[in-house]
């Protein structure tokens, strides 16, 4: 009669190589069959779903099979296999994320309506809001943020201020119809992404409104 190594109960049969009773065997080699699973998974796939979900699947099994190390089965041990695979999700995680980013602004500059543009780029931003918990360091952090202001920047600012660049085109010859279209749609775009325009911008709605009433009085 011997005692399993891992939970101590004395067994009438002879204990595994591991010196384990067959139900702490089982749970082992379970454990270790997944998470072997999970890393092959890791290492090859290029879709980010299923990197995230292998990656949680086998942060868990390593929490699991803690309990395990001091038998000294597992090397490197458990602590150590995590950190390399949170890195690694983060590492897949920011270059996923920077060819999405790259792909999306050449995308954007085909969309024919800036609601398209604000829609898309306000599914960028939560879809940013649920990836960065996965960037492990303050530079990956800081360059993922940088892609979701210069979408904001450059698409939505800049469509802004595309339309009340032709806007006062029209004023100046002498179209105030065009130019109070495009002036609404400004006005539109404003309200809608109101946040993303810094503090010191927050009135611009009043001035477009002024803007317009201005022009519309010409028109009469």
């Amino acid at each position: 009669m011997d005692n399993c190594k891992h939970c101590g109960i004395n067994v009438s049969y002879s204990v595994s190589k591991f010196g384990m009773c067959k139900l702490c065997e089982d749970i082992f080699q379970r454990e270790i069959q997944i998470l072997t699973e999970s890393k092959d998974i890791i290492n090859h796939t290029k879709n980010i779903s299923t990197l995230l979900n292998r990656c949680q699947i086998a942060l868990k099994v390593l929490e699991r099979l803690k309990v395990f190390e001091h038998l000294e089965l597992i090397h490197p041990p458990p602590a150590q296999i995590m950190k390399d695979i949170e890195e690694k999700r983060s590492e897949f995680v920011s270059e996923y994320w920077e060819d999405y980013c790259s792909e999306l602004t050449q995308k954007l500059t085909r969309y024919e309506s800036l609601d398209s543009v604000i829609k898309k780029i306000e599914e960028t931003k939560s879809l940013f809001d649920k990836y960065k918990v996965h960037l492990n360091s303050q530079k990956q952090l800081n360059e993922a943020e940088h892609w979701v202001y210069f979408l904001i920047s450059d698409h939505i600012i800049g469509g802004y201020n595309t339309l009340v660049r032709e806007a006062k085109d029209y004023e100046k010859n002498g179209d105030n119809k065009s130019a109070v279209k495009k002036l609404n749609e400004a006005l539109k775009c404003f309200e809608k992404t109101k946040n993303y325009f810094g503090e010191q911008n927050q009135n611009l709605d009043i001035e477009l409104k002024d803007w317009i009433t201005r022009i519309s009085t010409k028109s009469i």
